[in-house]
């Protein structure tokens, strides 16, 4: 790993697996940017989900599963990261590279 232009997002090399304590942020699928909007829950239809979203201030971990131990390896429950496939096709790593074990 080495810090890209923003120092604040790492650039990941497909060679170089992670730890899997780290967050992959925006490569995990419960991941939510700033600036983005979500409606939790089930509704009745897309409209109906877009009329409840509300806009995420902070990037944040959206996982309504439970506390994922990348996030709080001593109050989380279990590893909770899903691969984000598309964000990880554009950035050319494979679908398993923060997947623990693999």
């Amino acid at each position: 790993m080495s810090q890209s232009d923003d120092s604040s997002r790492p650039t990941w090399s497909p060679s170089l697996k992670p730890s899997p304590q780290i967050c992959p942020r925006t490569f995990c699928f419960h991941f939510q940017p700033a600036g983005s909007r979500v409606a939790p829950g089930l509704h009745e239809n897309v409209d109906a989900a877009l009329k409840q979203a509300l806009p995420i201030s902070e990037d944040q971990c959206g996982c309504s599963f439970g506390v994922c131990t990348r996030l709080d390896a001593l109050k989380g429950d279990r590893d909770w990261y899903e691969p984000n496939e598309p964000e990880l096709e554009r950035a050319g790593l494979p679908w398993s590279f923060f997947m623990a074990g693999r």
